[in-house]
């Protein structure tokens, strides 16, 4: 399973997969699974209900609000010679001490 950077960051990551392991745990162990809390889906602090501000407002909030500028351009290719660095499949070493084959850094308990 993967999900992209833009759709969720590793704390979402791991609060959809810690999820979706106590739901199968239940549902394997019978276990009629935790209530849904519907209040998850409130979207209401995403929706702009005024009017859209105007071009003073929208100066003062870039002075306030950090941010990071996206690029003016696309950037350049890596050179010929790069070479990827080398990857793990293990996000928190600390999570997979003493946890024999479960090498992930996940578990269902």
């Amino acid at each position: 399973m993967g999900l992209h950077h833009l759709a969720t960051d590793v704390s979402g990551l791991d609060g959809f997969v810690q999820r979706w392991a106590t739901n199968a745990r239940n549902l394997a162990a019978g276990v009629s699974l935790e209530p849904f809390d519907n209040t998850i889906l409130d979207r209401s602090q995403l929706t702009h209900s005024g009017r859209p501000p105007n071009a003073e407002r929208m100066a003062e909030l870039d002075r306030q609000v950090r941010y990071i500028k996206l690029l003016d351009a696309a950037p350049q290719p890596p050179l010929a010679d790069f070479k990827m660095p080398a990857t793990s499949e293990v996000l928190f070493a600390s999570q997979v001490q003493d946890r024999g084959s479960q090498s992930h850094g996940f578990s269902v308990i």
